[in-house]
């Protein structure tokens, strides 16, 4: 339906931030690693919207 790919890319949003802050252990290092790793995440989020949305475009 038209909820699944956002409620996929919230759930691996929330993924990434339970494995960076917790497994690697940036909860309680410098603030400027956490805010890289989260650029990233939002980096890479903004470029899978946007290649999911050429793809809608230019297959119609």
């Amino acid at each position: 339906g038209p909820l699944f790919l956002p409620a996929l890319l919230i759930m691996m949003a929330v993924k990434f931030v339970i494995v960076v802050s917790y497994f690697m252990h940036l909860k309680f290092d410098n603030k400027l690693f956490s805010w890289m790793f989260y650029a990233g995440l939002f980096l890479a989020v903004g470029v899978y919207v946007a290649a999911l949305g050429t793809f809608h475009f230019f297959l119609r």
